[in-house]
């Protein structure tokens, strides 16, 4: 039987978007590891590897699981792009089958195209946070909405380290070398 989380989800403050993050995410996991049981305490931290969705345990969670599909499809249509552009052959970069999402395809060509690499990457966020948004429908204090709120978490810490000095200092840097490599 799931269980309902009332209390910490009750006391979890609201995520924006365009707003810092309003709890750290070590908050966040010690309130967790408190209040859930070991199991879902587990799968809420492990969404913090760097890439959770090679993790077969954590797969198995619906929201986790579409989210993880999403990544695979959208890594995927990004080599069918770039191969197409430089000439080389795509299959041997893809993971799985290509989803033959036009919708999918558009926003990758399209964030592909942005010359700014941080407009780019707040385009696919922005995707991101907006289909986490539309799967917590009909979800109030379950895991299903608690993992929803992990992965937005995820995403803001994201934001923050890129807009840190250090962050932008990196951006920079990128920014320099997708010039150079469009003069070449």
């Amino acid at each position: 039987m799931p269980h309902n989380y009332y209390y910490l989800m009750a006391s979890l403050p609201v995520l924006d978007f365009e707003s810092k993050m309003p709890i750290s995410v070590e908050n966040f996991q010690e309130e967790c590891q408190k209040l859930l049981p070991e199991s879902d305490a587990a799968l809420i931290k492990g969404l913090w590897q760097e890439d959770f969705s090679q993790d077969p345990a954590l797969m198995t969670h619906p929201v986790i699981h579409v989210i993880g599909e999403f990544e695979r499809a959208v890594r995927n249509e990004g080599v069918f792009v770039l191969a197409a552009k430089w000439g080389v052959d795509p299959q041997k970069y893809v993971r799985g089958e290509r989803t033959a999402d036009p919708a999918m395809t558009s926003l990758v060509v399209q964030s592909l195209k942005e010359t700014d690499l941080i407009k780019a990457e707040r385009m696919m966020d922005k995707v991101r946070w907006q289909m986490l948004s539309g799967m917590e429908a009909g979800y109030y204090f379950d895991l299903h909405v608690l993992v929803v709120y992990a992965l937005k978490l995820k995403i803001l810490q994201r934001w923050q380290k890129f807009l840190s000095p250090v962050g932008r200092e990196i951006w920079q840097e990128m920014q320099k070398i997708e010039i150079l490599k469009q003069l070449v």
